[in-house]
């Protein structure tokens, strides 16, 4: 069966996607001081909808609205409440113009994550990495491969682009020593993963839509 999805043209998104990778490796310092250098980039190309004044992340949305991006940049201070709403920054790393988004990357307390902003609405949607849209823009496949701890989540998301907002509908975690990435599409319903353990070679892995749902198939 999965022979026969697989068979074909590889297919790949953006270009651009394999650049957010390394990040997920990187110690803290390192990934903050990448991510300001990305959104440094975003907000210095023209028409990007991005702008930094005062320290405040600003985006303008495609109505002309300017929407101010709620983060605590001091949260690495003090224990967080809610590590979400309460203990974060964020940082414009991308934009997704066909697709209609901005990717943020969002430090949290004691991890990162990543968000999808609707250029029309503002809207928030958390991905636990960066997004791999698929070749036909119906769906997203999110992948973190950090290691355990902290308040980062590892493991695999698939999220559907058919309605007015993204909807999770498919997340897998990852085992223990267990690490997932993203390799690429096969398809607008099949995508190629890699995942490791601690004691293994990395091996591959099958993300896939059939019977009316997401799986994954993976070496046992």
């Amino acid at each position: 069966m999965l022979a026969v999805l697989l068979a074909g043209c590889m297919q790949t998104g953006s270009p651009g996607e394999a650049r957010f990778d390394a990040a997920l490796s990187r110690d803290d310092a390192d990934w903050d001081a990448a991510m300001a250098r990305s959104e440094a980039t975003l907000t210095a190309e023209a028409g990007s909808g991005v702008a930094r004044r005062n320290g405040q992340l600003e985006l303008m949305l495609a109505d002309g609205r300017v929407i101010d991006v709620a983060e605590d940049r001091a949260c690495a201070t003090r224990p967080p409440r809610d590590i979400w709403h309460d203990c974060l920054r964020k940082y414009a790393i991308w934009r997704f113009p066909q697709q209609g988004f901005w990717l943020l990357a969002v430090r949290l307390y004691a991890g990162e994550a990543y968000a999808l902003v609707d250029m029309r609405t503002g809207a928030e949607t958390r991905l636990i990495g960066p997004p791999h849209f698929s070749p036909d823009g119906r769906h997203l496949v999110a992948v973190n491969a950090a290691p355990k701890g902290g308040d980062t989540v590892s493991g695999v998301e698939v999220w559907s682009l058919a309605g007015p907002v993204p909807e999770l509908v498919f997340f897998r975690p990852a085992h223990l020593e267990q690490e997932f990435r993203f390799a690429d599409w096969a398809g607008g319903t099949v995508a190629r993963l890699t995942v490791q353990g601690r004691q293994r070679a990395p091996q591959e892995a099958v993300l896939y839509f059939a019977n009316r749902r997401w799986q994954l198939s993976q070496p046992r």
